[in-house]
Order: structure tokens, then C-alpha cells, then sequence
């Protein structure tokens, strides 16, 4: 039986990488549902069934309101309870971020664009993501400073060399984590200006892994994806459930944030311990192969115990939690990236079980494997 076409506006800011992103999620679901019809339009219009939106200012709330028809949210700001919300979990950002920087063996630690976030008083967004981050920094045993908040852009000669000033005042190798994408570039061109070597020197991860920014900085700039697609699909589903059904969506769906996308301003291993550095530089080139820890122990002149110890103190998980972390970020990274079936996935990641592979993923991110393709991978 052919379902009756369903008309959503898409209430975006859509020649920005976040409204980019979100009508990938959403074409994507559109295109699983042929009977689901896109309009794309920043003027707010009644002849639609329902609207997905990113409101990111009180503004616009009485103007859709007005409107009374079935609006999903899609930013990280829930504004108002009328309209369900589809946001990534905010402490989970700033935990992914540290906990990756300490994977990469980053010892010191800062960061950079945070407008003096006071997480006890402010529990926003920013506050949130800076809070996942410090903490983690802390359970950790991870020192950190607070760089300068961002700054405006007539005031950019002065914070250029206030920076400057700041970074040459710091410990290195120093990792700094930016308030978004664009404060990683600003970064990168300081380090520049100083000759400090992007990553031997600093490291520097932003987030919501924006495209081109990232990519057209050198090096590149490796970002925390915030499941910004991934947001456009769901709230795309919520959506259409909503109008179809005649029930009103869920106040708020949370997802977790994808991982951070690496590229050259993080691609380095900074452990000052040499036999950690062994062995995380054989996983990260043999995670493919069977990856047993009496064969990683071959390469390094200590007791499995002893290096145990070492992982447990110094990256706060077990060799085998290591491992298995390394190879399931890879898994993703191909279902992605690449149209190889999930079965080769699987194997290339170590798995000779596809069952044991999804049952692994799913736990990890949150959905199967080929559910997870549907909504980032390669169409």
C-alpha cells in the first residue's frame, strides 16, 4: 500500500557545514522513504506537513509556534520544550576528545577558545563539552591550562600575539583541544608563526569536524564528529513518525558522538614511556591480524604484567580494552569511508566472527553495523 507523500521544510542554514551536514542525514532518510518529500526554504512555510529546524536563537520560537505544525530540533541548544530535540551528548564530546588526546599519548594538555565556561553555574552546551573534558583530563592525572576565549575578529592583531605569547610559554609536546574548527585553524596559524611543528610540537583537535576547514589547513585539522548527519536522519525519522502516527515525538533523543576524525594535526604518538610507544604503534599497523599480546610482548623487554600496569596507569584501560577500542574506531572509519562489504570490514578489523564484530559495534556505538552505514556511510 502506497503511503501518502509527507512535505518537511527543512528550517536550515544550509550553506553552513552544519546545515550541510544535516541535509546529508536528511536525504539520506528521504531517499529510504520515496513518499517523503524535502523543502529546502529559510522562509517559514505553512503548506508543509512538518519542519526540521536548527534553532539556535529565541528568535525564531514565536514565529514557529505560530505555525503549529510538528518542528524537530537538531541543535545541541534545546531552547524551548515545545519542540523535541536531536542533540549530541555533550559531556560525551569533551570525554571523546580527552580521551583520544590520551590514546595519543598527550600528557600535557590545554584549551583554547573556551569563554571561561563555569560548568556548576551554566550548564549550556559549551559549559557541558568543557566539563566531559576536564574531567576526564583529571581521572587521567592529566595537567591543563586554559588558553585565551575567542576573541572578535577587530581584536585579531592583539590575540595573535597574546596567544603567541602564551604558547611559547607552555610545555611541550602539548596537545590543545579548540572550541570549534575554526579556532584550530586561528591555532594552526600561530604555531606557524612561531615554527612550532604541527603535531611534534602541539597537537591541535576542534570539533564538529567541519568541512573545508579542516581539510584546508596544513596540516589538516582532526575534529571531533558530533553526529551532526546522523542528527538529520534521526530527526528526519522522529519527524515523519510524528506526522504519520499523529504522536507526539519524544522530548529529546541524545546521541553519542561519533569519535574524532584524525588527520595530520594529531597524527603522532607523543608516549614518553618507549615500551608503550612500541606497542601502541603495532597496534595501530596490525589491526588486521590476530593482534595477540604474547606477540606484541615479542617486541618490547617486560612481563605482560608489568605492561599491563603501564597501560592501566598511563591510559587508564586494560591492553585488550586498547585493542578492541583501536579496532572497532577502524571499523568505523571503513564503513564510512569505504563500499567494502561489512563482512571484509569485519576481517580487516580482526574479526573473524561477523556476529562477534556486530555484537561488538552495536554495544560501542550505538547500532548495527549496517544500520550505522545507512546513516555515514558512502551512499
Amino acid at each position: 500500500m502506497a503511503h501518502p507523500p509527507v512535505h518537511i521544510q527543512l528550517y536550515l542554514p544550509c550553506s553552513s557545514s552544519f546545515g550541510t551536514k544535516i541535509l546529508e542525514g536528511a536525504s539520506r532518510f528521504a531517499r529510504e522513504k520515496p513518499h517523503v518529500r524535502l523543502i529546502i526554504n529559510n522562509q517559514l512555510n505553512i503548506q508543509t506537513d512538518g519542519i526540521l529546524a536548527a534553532l539556535d536563537t529565541p528568535a525564531n520560537i514565536p514565529k514557529l509556534q505560530k505555525i503549529k505544525l510538528p518542528v524537530v530540533n537538531v541543535t545541541d541548544i534545546q531552547l524551548h520544550p515545545t519542540f523535541p530535540t536531536v542533540m549530541c551528548n555533550n559531556y560525551a564530546i569533551g570525554k571523546t576528545a580527552a580521551e583520544y588526546l590520551v590514546l595519543r599519548g598527550f600528557y600535557q594538555m590545554a584549551t583554547y577558545g573556551w569563554d571561561k565556561p563555569n560548568p556548576d553555574a551554566d550548564p549550556n552546551f559549551a559549559s557541558e563539552r568543557f566539563r566531559g573534558f576536564i574531567q576526564t583530563l583529571e581521572k587521567h592525572n592529566r595537567p591543563y591550562v586554559q588558553i585565551l576565549p575567542e576573541a572578535c575578529s577587530e581584536q585579531w592583531k592583539t590575540h595573535l600575539q597574546q596567544l603567541c605569547d602564551q604558547l611559547q610559554s607552555l610545555p611541550r609536546p602539548l596537545a590543545i583541544w579548540c572550541s570549534c574548527d575554526q579556532m584550530g585553524a586561528n591555532l594552526l596559524y600561530a604555531c606557524r608563526e612561531l615554527g612550532l611543528g604541527i603535531p611534534d610540537d602541539i597537537g591541535v583537535l576542534g570539533i564538529g569536524d567541519e568541512f573545508p576547514i579542516c581539510e584546508i589547513c596544513e596540516p589538516a585539522i582532526s575534529s571531533v564528529d558530533t553526529a551532526i548527519v546522523q542528527r538529520g536522519y534521526r530527526g528526519m525519522a522522529m519527524l515523519t513518525h510524528w506526522i504519520e502516527n499523529q504522536t507526539r515525538a519524544p522530548r529529546t533523543q541524545v546521541l553519542q558522538p561519533v569519535g574524532v576524525t584524525e588527520r595530520g594535526s594529531t597524527n603522532a604518538l607523543h608516549f614518553t614511556d618507549i615500551h608503550l610507544r612500541t606497542v601502541m604503534q603495532l597496534i595501530m599497523e596490525n589491526l588486521d591480524g590476530d593482534l595477540h599480546i604474547e606477540r606484541l610482548l615479542d617486541h618490547v623487554p617486560i612481563s605482560r604484567r608489568r605492561l599491563e600496569t603501564k597501560c592501566r596507569n598511563i591510559l587508564g584501560e586494560s591492553l585488550a580494552q586498547i585493542i578492541r577500542k583501536a579496532r572497532l574506531n577502524r571499523a568505523r572509519e571503513l564503513l564510512i569511508d569505504t563500499s567494502q562489504s561489512i563482512h571484509d570490514i569485519a576481517g580487516q578489523c580482526g574479526y573473524k566472527n561477523i556476529s562477534a564484530f556486530s555484537a561488538a559495534f552495536t554495544r560501542d556505538f550505538g547500532s548495527k553495523p549496517s544500520v550505522y552505514r545507512k546513516m555515514l556511510g558512502q551512499l
